[in-house]
């Protein structure tokens, strides 16, 4: 018999209040879980991408339409059909023009995901209880990694589709619900929409129709109108398919997409693989970069007793237990079914493991994998893994065996183990996200983040607000600026003119240490950045202008500092001169290495933290070469944790 919205709802002895709990209580424990992710910079293409729309802008005069456009085009060319994520990419780093506000948006994305999961379990099962614990789970298994990782990077595109797949659902299941809906519902009509969304996305939706296929064999309804329910899925699939093996066909190339390898045990052993990365704590037991500490003895205790990590797994720990004693409360709901709960596991083991099927037959794909080490759509399968646990454990907790339903020992024994894997995980992901910041050299940086740009976030954020604060202002268009450093895929010979264009908002020839050098004698309009970063929160960069050398019997080639951008946390507070001063300098007849005071320079802008200052008043004479920035003793309490007892001289190269 087909399952009506009265029988799926019936038995939800909870409240409306006690929902509007559970999803407060959910969001603040997500929120207060994924924060680490607002730390972390661009990372591998998000690096360039994050520069391309403003950069088009300058460079090329486009609009924002048109970089879009541009850009679905050229991924139709590569043979490749997912035009909503050419759509995509651009569309965010236009939107979110810093790195904070990008990250927010990852996190808010995710978050969504966690609401709709929520909604999609309550649907089902007609239990908030359940649907509060099962989400409390999939919190539990957002793992972080130093490979391509959904929630660090990948311009949200991984949770659009979830959010995507997950609205298809809620509204198939309210088509299904009406009595005798025909199909030309609405919410089928919406079903069919999201789904085909999904899968303009993402190829690897092709492989989550037997969702669909599920939920309406589900409903119990007769084969006709199964038919007609299910056929405009199969419709979606069919033409998105046949569109992407024609692009294939249409444009051929070497890319890793136009190669696939059917070997079976390798296909198993890929989603063997890749599915094992949706597992609980799995990244954190493989420790593939070697960051995490022995899994025993006191390192490891020491490791996870951080107020966070307590603070996180109690607040996963309550909510569960809340949840979970709720079967054997005075007027509560009766027990999920054992037929319910088989149609859970099933839907949880299919996005739990298909995703990985066409990534199973990608050698690119398979060379990266190993267990715990999955790619982009395992954001997808923690949330089958989510819904098939959680089936498991809360039938052992209605179980009448031990105690009867809700047992005490039974609830606690469950939100413990939940609990334990959302601060064990909250704890690594920590580690994962400061090794996204660690700088080549220190003790977490590790090789894997750093071939894909790693390692690089302070130096951009400084560089970054130095031209947002007009350190390039009097520098003319097409002029030739010097890098004197190299940052890759960002500050290197192919993407710096990115750079200085979507942050200095004009072109400019950026040479550097990788690039030919600067001809001599220089350019009359040649320039020279230089940028210095000793400690978070804490740098400068000097603009300078070569000038001069290079002809026989001549005088020597001169680089003068014309601007000079100084962060200092407090500079706002305590003044320029209580900051710093400079050394090197011999402005005015002053002796060879007399320190310059800053309260000496005219400041030029200034903001919370920071200060641009022009070094013209010197008579433009300082010699850029041997300049130095050194960082005073904080006299500002609040400095305390910074640089304490003055920074040797750093010089600016």
């Amino acid at each position: 018999m087909p399952r009506s919205r009265s029988d799926s709802m019936r038995g939800d002895g909870d409240s409306p209040r006690r929902a509007v709990l559970h999803l407060a209580w959910l969001i603040v424990l997500g929120s207060a879980f994924l924060a680490p992710v607002l730390g972390t910079g661009y990372w591998a293409e998000d690096l360039y991408q994050s520069m391309s729309p403003r950069a088009s802008t300058v460079l090329n005069g486009s609009t924002y339409a048109e970089v879009i456009f541009d850009h679905v085009v050229h991924t139709l060319r590569l043979g490749r059909f997912f035009p909503l994520t050419g759509m995509l990419i651009p569309a965010v780093h236009a939107a979110f023009a810093e790195v904070w506000q990008y990250k927010a948006f990852l996190v808010g994305a995710s978050l969504l995901d966690l609401t709709l999961f929520y909604a999609l379990a309550r649907t089902l099962t007609g239990r908030r209880d359940f649907a509060a614990f099962s989400s409390c789970l999939a919190v539990g298994l957002m793992q972080f990694r130093a490979t391509i990782d959904p929630f660090i990077g990948n311009v949200g595109m991984v949770q659009i589709l979830v959010a995507l797949l997950f609205g298809s659902l809620l509204a198939l299941q309210r088509h299904l619900d009406r009595p005798g809906g025909g199909p030309r519902s609405w919410w089928l009509l919406g079903s069919v929409s999201a789904y085909l969304a999904c899968a303009l996305l993402y190829e690897v939706s092709y492989v989550l129709v037997p969702l669909h296929l599920l939920l309406i064999a589900r409903a119990g309804v007769g084969v006709r109108r199964f038919a007609r329910t299910a056929s405009p899925f199969l419709g979606v699939v069919g033409v998105c398919g046949a569109l992407s093996v024609l692009l294939r066909r249409l444009y051929p190339s070497e890319m890793y997409w136009h190669h696939t390898d059917f070997a079976p045990l390798d296909v198993l052993r890929a989603v063997a693989y890749q599915t094992s990365a949706a597992l609980p704590m799995s990244y954190f037991l493989a420790d593939p970069i070697d960051l995490f500490p022995s899994p025993t003895g006191a390192a490891m205790l020491r490791w996870l007793l951080d107020a966070r990590v307590v603070l996180v797994g109690s607040a996963a720990f309550g909510l569960c237990l809340i949840c979970a004693r709720r079967p054997g409360g005075a007027g509560a709901p009766g027990p999920i079914g054992r037929a319910d709960r088989r149609w859970l596991v099933a839907l949880g083991a299919i996005l739990a493991v298909f995703p990985s099927l066409l990534l199973a037959i990608s050698p690119h794909h398979r060379a990266t994998m190993a267990p715990g080490v999955g790619w982009i759509p395992v954001l997808i399968q923690i949330f089958g893994v989510a819904l098939a646990g959680s089936a498991i454990l809360w039938a052992l907790i209605e179980s009448p065996a031990g105690g009867g339903p809700g047992a005490r020992w039974k609830a606690l024994l469950a939100s413990m183990l939940v609990a334990s894997t959302v601060g064990i995980t909250y704890r690594a992901n920590e580690e994962v996200a400061r090794c996204f910041l660690a700088a080549p050299g220190t003790e977490r940086f590790r090789t894997e983040v750093g071939v894909a740009g790693g390692g690089h976030h302070h130096p951009r954020l400084l560089l970054e607000a130095a031209l947002r604060a007009g350190l390039l202002d009097e520098v003319p268009e097409h002029a030739t600026v010097e890098r004197t450093r190299d940052y890759p895929f960002w500050y290197d010979a192919t993407y710096a003119p990115l750079f200085f264009a979507s942050y200095a908002g004009k072109p400019v020839d950026s040479p550097g240490p990788s690039s030919p050098p600067v001809p001599t004698p220089a350019p009359a309009d040649s320039y020279r950045v230089r940028d210095m970063h000793t400690w978070r929160g804490f740098g400068a960069v000097l603009l300078s202008r070569r000038t001069g050398g290079g002809e026989p019997g001549g005088d020597p080639a001169e680089d003068r500092a014309l601007r000079l951008y100084v962060r200092h946390p407090s500079i706002d507070r305590v003044g320029p001169a209580d900051a710093f001063h400079l050394e090197g300098a011999d402005p005015e007849g002053r002796e060879p290495g007399a320190p310059v005071d800053a309260e000496d320079l005219p400041v030029l802008r200034s903001g919370p933290g920071w200060v641009l200052l022009s070094l013209g008043p010197m008579g433009g004479v300082l010699p850029a070469d041997s300049l130095r920035v050194v960082f005073d003793r904080p006299r500002d309490p609040a400095l305390a944790r910074g640089p304490s007892g003055g920074s040797p001289p750093a010089r600016l190269h």
